[in-house]
């Protein structure tokens, strides 16, 4: 092999590893909220010029597809990247509100101006040297927010395009310790999560309208995927969030909610209390004394999905919980012919399960908290029932009368659910969610139920 043609094939591999070795993310240790005595800046980096990127080809394809796509070049670089710079300020905002020295840095900085940093030590440390910061602003450590790269990615077969231009907008969010230059939070989106279609017509120059609005709803996602990851999903949604421009006529800076509001997966157990309705049919069917309803507990897994701009969690959940407690059944009073004789107690213990599909909806944030609705539809069965009775008319040729019969228990019907819940951080992955729900079956038993409940979600 040629000495210049090995150093091609070097240079490739080389390329290759590049591009495919993403940096590992680093969460935000929870000690981090319980420690408040630093003063921290808040800052968004330079941001690079947006271009278009392209996967598969050889050089010399890459270089012909370059060459067809110059106009979109062109375009794209003309793109200011100011829409980003907002997100800084949301930063030291929420930081402010949960008791920070927090102090906003106005100018996007600029890492080409600081040296590489050389670690003398084990550990994640920021790639340049950020610790001279420290004395300009007065801080000892610095939350910096910044796009990584951006444009638009197309596959290629050789120089024949497999697919359109997809705007998007990968963000990058770090915590630096000024003293040391450590990381103490790092995280990179991934590119397949920053992009999006374009909805209507891409190649319309020299404007690129529609591809446009695109890559701004892409900037979008990238400041809410850094507040998510850094607080946990709960950022107050500012009152304007856009930033208009005028001389770019349609193409501004969507909302959060135009782009979503990127909910996390969850797993969630909760303590519930459920009572029934005074005028339910199961209190004529078991008598009308002892206690029914009682405590329960659920459990429900939640997984994102990307329906309703990233607001609808799909997933599943169980419950149980005593239905009625001893002696729930009340009196029986035993007759014959209409005369009393003697009585009994009805003992009618017993647990409703229930299991169903289920719709989680975001609604919104009340300050720290996230608001959801919930839906739920799936079966409602039973065990533990016993001693159960219904009333018996019987007819003589005088008189009527009636009777205790036994009664089969309970039987597996279908059952409904609506939930209300805030969900209430107390660390990056934690949150308790105070809950009230109505539940209700639509089988014989007709059960309608008020649930109070207390729990707690992880999210992922």
């Amino acid at each position: 092999m040629s000495k210049p043609l090995l150093f091609v094939v070097l240079g490739s591999a080389s390329l290759v590893l590049a591009c495919g070795c993403g940096p590992s993310n680093l969460a935000l240790k929870s000690d981090f909220w319980q420690t408040k005595e630093r003063n921290i800046g808040v800052a968004v980096a330079k941001a690079p010029v947006a271009a278009t990127y392209r996967q598969g080809g050889g050089l010399l394809d890459q270089a012909i597809a370059k060459a067809a796509t110059g106009t979109l070049e062109a375009h794209l670089q003309s793109i200011d990247s100011s829409g980003f710079d907002d997100v800084a300020r949301r930063f030291w905002e929420n930081l402010k509100g949960r008791g920070f020295n927090v102090k906003l840095i106005e100018k996007p900085i600029d890492l080409e101006k600081f040296a590489k940093y050389t670690p003398t030590a084990s550990g994640d440390f920021h790639e340049r040297d950020c610790r001279m910061i420290a004395a300009d602003e007065g801080i000892d450590a610095l939350v910096l927010l910044s796009i990584d790269r951006w444009g638009t990615t197309r596959k290629y077969y050789g120089f024949i395009p497999l697919e359109s231009p997809k705007p998007f907008c990968v963000g990058r969010g770090e915590l630096i310790n000024l003293r040391t230059n450590a990381l103490e939070w790092g995280v990179e989106m991934n590119e397949e999560d920053a992009k999006v279609d374009v909805e209507g017509e891409w190649d319309k120059p020299p404007d690129f309208l529609d591809l446009t609005k695109a890559l701004y709803k892409t900037v979008n996602r990238a400041k809410v995927y850094l507040e998510n990851d850094f607080f946990g999903g709960t950022m107050v949604a500012p009152s304007a969030p856009g930033v208009s421009r005028a001389d770019e006529g349609t193409r501004s800076t969507p909302t959060v909610a135009d782009e979503g509001v990127w909910n996390r997966s969850a797993v969630s157990g909760s303590l519930v209390y459920g009572f029934f309705s005074p005028n339910d049919q199961i209190r004529f069917d078991w008598g009308d004394q002892g206690s029914f309803g009682g405590l329960g507990v659920e459990a429900r897994l939640l997984f994102r999905t990307s329906l309703m701009n990233s607001r609808v969690r799909l997933g599943a959940e169980y419950s149980v919980q005593i239905l009625a407690s001893e002696p729930s059944g009340g009196t029986i009073e035993w007759s014959y012919a209409g005369i009393p004789v003697g009585s009994s107690a009805a003992e009618n213990e017993f647990l409703g399960h229930g299991i169903q599909g289920v719709a989680d909806i975001k609604l919104g944030n009340i300050r720290t908290a996230t608001l959801y609705g919930s839906l739920g539809l799936g079966v409602l069965f039973f065990s533990g029932a016993k001693d159960r009775y219904e009333v018996v008319p019987v007819a003589t040729p005088y008189f009527t009368y009636e009777t205790f019969e036994p009664a089969e228990g309970p039987s597996t019907e279908p059952a409904g659910s609506a939930r209300l819940y805030a969900a209430i951080p107390v660390s990056r992955s934690l949150t308790v969610d105070p809950a009230v729900r109505i539940f209700q079956s639509f089988g014989n038993e007709k059960i309608f139920l008020t649930q109070l409940s207390v729990g707690v979600s992880y999210r992922w």
